[in-house]
């Protein structure tokens, strides 16, 4: 006969990443509102098994007109790295660049980019668009 463990289990993810699945193959698994799972009636033979995605990378601009070159910065969860495109098209690990610091901008593009670690799935995209006037 196998003894409950604890009777009551909270999980979160570590910050800059989410909790996006989780199966058990015994005891119950609850979502909470706040993003957490509880786990009960769990036995020390548990296996649990999670699903994390990285957070979504942000830039330290707003897409809009300049008149002058603009330098983009890309931030993302703690060991997550960066691939990011400048056409429009989705980037992925290996399709895309992988950042490695800020770039400048001076003409009209679309920037996308995702976070990506190992075990994880990546992030969702986040794009935005900059436009320069016309000389």
């Amino acid at each position: 006969m196998t003894e409950k463990l604890c009777t009551v289990c909270t999980i979160a993810a570590y910050p800059g990443y989410m909790l996006v699945g989780a199966s058990a193959d015994n005891g119950t698994l609850t979502w909470e509102l706040d993003g957490s799972l509880t786990l009960s009636e769990i036995r020390d033979d548990t296996l649990l098994t999670l699903t994390l995605q990285a957070d979504t990378p942000f830039f330290n601009l707003v897409s809009g007109r300049d008149e002058e070159p603009q330098i983009v910065e890309i931030m993302a969860p703690e060991g997550c790295e960066i691939w990011y495109t400048t056409d429009g098209n989705m980037p992925d690990v290996g399709n895309a660049t992988y950042y490695d610091g800020p770039f400048t901008v001076s003409e009209d593009c679309m920037l996308i980019a995702v976070a990506a670690a190992p075990g994880v799935e990546s992030s969702d995209p986040v794009a935005v668009s900059l436009r320069f006037p016309a000389e």
